[in-house]
């Protein structure tokens, strides 16, 4: 259980910091529930629900605010209800792909050319 609580964090943490992608992230909790599911005694199913739901509340907050960042850099404050300063802005960018690791296998640049 602990392996898969560790797991997690670590792809959460990568999506939060923009080094996977929305459908990479969720791929990637899957895959390291399907892991652990096989191994799972009957009192280990409360806690490992916890870990799951505390994941998908991270996950879906962060798509909220990236979904809230888009729609003011589209111009389309009303949505939003607020316009962001630039500093916020600027912090809420993704890093530019020439910053991404291109070896990180959990990285979803794909090269062009």
């Amino acid at each position: 259980m602990e392996l898969y609580k560790h797991e997690t964090e670590v792809v959460v943490n990568r999506f939060l910091h923009y080094r996977i992608n929305f459908p990479n992230c969720i791929a990637a909790l899957d895959a390291a529930l399907a892991g652990l599911v096989p191994r799972l005694t009957a009192e280990q199913i409360a806690p490992l629900r916890a870990i799951i739901l505390a994941n998908n509340e991270t996950v879906m907050k962060e798509m909220e605010r990236r979904g809230a960042v888009m729609n003011s850099w589209c111009g389309d404050q009303a949505s939003v209800g607020c316009i962001l300063s630039k500093a916020d802005a600027k912090r809420s960018k993704p890093p530019a792909e020439e910053n991404m690791r291109r070896d990180d296998p959990f990285n979803s640049h794909k090269p062009t050319g």
